[in-house]
Formats: C-alpha cells, sequence, structure tokens
C-alpha cells in the first residue's frame, strides 16, 4: 500500500507538471520498455560490449540450500530487441555477483564468499568472451578464486582502456564504503592477475549500503549509496579518477524514498539511474559543467508494467542502449531495453 500510495502520487505529480507546462529539470528520464522475465535467481549484475553482447550473473534463487551462481550470455540486435542464451552455472557457491568487461571481452567477476557482511570475503575470477559470438557461447576462464579483498557487495566498473574501480562494503560489519582501482596485468601474454593501483587494501570513501559506481573515458566518477539503518535515502558522489586514486567531492543526498540504487555514466557527461521504491524507477542526470558535485537529475519515473514489483536494479549500457535487470519478491529476474538519445544536446 505504501509503495502503490507514492505511485500514484507521483502520477498525480506528473500529471500536473504537464497541465502548467513546468519542467523541475530541463533533461528527461529515458522511455524504458516494459519489463521482460528472462529467469528465476537473485543479486543480478550485467555488464555489456559496444557491440551489444551482454554478461549476465546472478545467484540461483534458493537462500540456503544452493547458492550457486549462475550466468547467461546474452544480445541486444538491431531495434532493441534483446535475445538470451541459455543459463550456465559456475558450479561455485557465491553471492552478490558483479560482472565487469573490456572492449577485448575479457569478463571479471567478484563475489562475497557469504551472505552476511559481518564476515565475508570478496573473490574473483577473469575469463574471457567472443565480442563476435553467439548467445550459446561459454566464457573461457583464465583464473578462479582469487582473492579481491575483505569485503561484502561489490560494484565494478571498466573502461575500454581495461581500468577497474571496484567498490563494495565492509566485510567485517562496519558501515564504511571502499573503493580500488586496477587493471589487468598482462592479459595479452597470459597474466590474468589484477594489479591494484591503489595498493594493496580498499580505500574509504563514505558510509552506507549497495554502493554502485560508473567512469567515463574523461576520467569523470558517479557513485550512488544508500544510507545504512534502514533508511530509504539515496547519495551521490562524483568524483575525478587519477588512475591511482579518486577525488570525490561532497555527498548529495538524491532521493529521500528510495533504495539500491544503480548508475551507469556516458562520455557525454549523462548519467542514467534505476532504483527501487518496490518497483523499478529511472531517472537521468547530467554533470554539471558550473559545480564539480552537482549532478542535475529528471524526476524519476516507473518502468512498466507497474504489476510487475523490483528490487536491486542494475545498469548496463554500450552508448546505443541501455539495459536494466532486476528481481521481484518471486526471485524472478527481469530486464527492460531503452533506446539512447545520440547527444547530450537530446536530454534538453
Amino acid at each position: 500500500m505504501k509503495y502503490m500510495t507514492q505511485y500514484l502520487c507521483q502520477i498525480f505529480l506528473m500529471a500536473c507538471l504537464a497541465v502548467s507546462g513546468a519542467k523541475a529539470n530541463a533533461q528527461k528520464s529515458l522511455n524504458w520498455r516494459n519489463g521482460e522475465r528472462y529467469d528465476k535467481g537473485t543479486m543480478q549484475s550485467i555488464a555489456m560490449l559496444p557491440s551489444g553482447l551482454v554478461v549476465e550473473f546472478h545467484r540461483s534463487e534458493q537462500t540456503f540450500q544452493n547458492q550457486t551462481i549462475w550466468y547467461h550470455i546474452g544480445k541486444i540486435t538491431t531495434g532493441g530487441t534483446m535475445k538470451w542464451g541459455p543459463s550456465q552455472s559456475l558450479d561455485v557457491q557465491g553471492n552478490w555477483p558483479t560482472v565487469a568487461l573490456d572492449r577485448d571481452g575479457h569478463v571479471i567477476l567478484v563475489y562475497s564468499v557469504y551472505n552476511n557482511k559481518k564476515a565475508s570475503d570478496l573473490l574473483y575470477w577473469v575469463g574471457q568472451v567472443k565480442d563476435d559470438g553467439d548467445i550459446d557461447q561459454k566464457i573461457t576462464w583464465h583464473l578462479k578464486d582469487q582473492f579481491y579483498d575483505s569485503g561484502f557487495h561489490p560494484s565494478l566498473a571498466m573502461r575500454n582502456d581495461g581500468y577497474l574501480i571496484g567498490v563494495h562494503e565492509s566485510g567485517s560489519g562496519g558501515t564504511g564504503l571502499y573503493y580500488r582501482i586496477g587493471h589487468l596485468r598482462d592479459p595479452f601474454s597470459g597474466k590474468y592477475d589484477i594489479v591494484w593501483d591503489t595498493g594493496i587494501h580498499g580505500k574509504r570513501y563514505d558510509d552506507g549500503i549497495n554502493p554502485h559506481i560508473s567512469f567515463n573515458s574523461s576520467n569523470q566518477v558517479v557513485e550512488v549509496h544508500q544510507v545504512g539503518g534502514g533508511e530509504e535515502l539515496l547519495h551521490y558522489r562524483r568524483g575525478t579518477f587519477a588512475f591511482t586514486s579518486i577525488s570525490f567531492d561532497r555527498s548529495e543526498r538524491y532521493d529521500n524514498h528510495a533504495r539500491q540504487p544503480a548508475v551507469v555514466l556516458r562520455d557525454n557527461g549523462v548519467a542514467y539511474e534505476l532504483q527501487s521504491v518496490g518497483y523499478p524507477n529511472t531517472r537521468t542526470g547530467i554533470l554539471n559543467s558550473g559545480d564539480s558535485g552537482r549532478i542535475d537529475w529528471s524526476d524519476p519515473l516507473p518502468i512498466g508494467p507497474f504489476t510487475y514489483n523490483g528490487y536491486y536494479p542494475a545498469i548496463a549500457s554500450n552508448g546505443k542502449y541501455a539495459l536494466g535487470v532486476w528481481v521481484t519478491t518471486y526471485n524472478e529476474l527481469y530486464y527492460s531495453v531503452a533506446l539512447l538519445p545520440i547527444t547530450r544536446e537530446e536530454q534538453q
């Protein structure tokens, strides 16, 4: 009832704005297609290559009996149609798998060993997919079960040049959020381990839960997270990527009634965000050119159909399309595709 009330209030407000001609922000939210089911599971994550090839990871829906990690290979074809390959098991137990890709198809998977942040480590795998391969292909794994850090519920972002940023919650029960910067040592010479440019430990940058991060080729960084303690407050931080560190600006609240944010940042300074308010919401942000800590966000809009609830959304983009995935209360996995505007000016 709470979320239905929020939804009806939101629709009423949108109608009032349309009648009056008022606009709270210049940019527009993306026009996402209605969600469609693609599997059962939970704790989902996605990454996408420029070609539209998608790698998705999730954990099995069973809470205690089976916590196996699975993956799909998918493809967004011309017109925004999404096709999924079969669900494939890693035959490994884990939680909160997160995935990143570089332009050469190198796959980095990080997951929490335990489903409890009081005592959890993170492990990583490194593999590869064929960009021109079909959706039935398997990931070729080069490294498995390498120690990543002490931590919980990670998020990864990887640029085409191979640089990687990871963020995660404390793995010892604390409130902290930490980041790491790294790159694959020399994958073309068969050296697939991660070199940590920030040193052997994560760098604390804030407090909170459910962190998610993205960065672009201009070294601009956007991080979003939820305030801890059960509050439905979302914050973002802009930053500058400096290869061995991130210079974060101030923490800004941007939503008072949402959870579990996810973000992707384009090279043109436009960010697309998903969040949960009991169903998936979407908004668009533009990095403010006059204030290094500010993002100008649109009002959030729901992704339909409203009858399908959604939690822990994930988002990826190849510059032409955005792909979002989320899980329902029945552990059903859904996806939606949105066509992106070509230029920044199209957001205005």
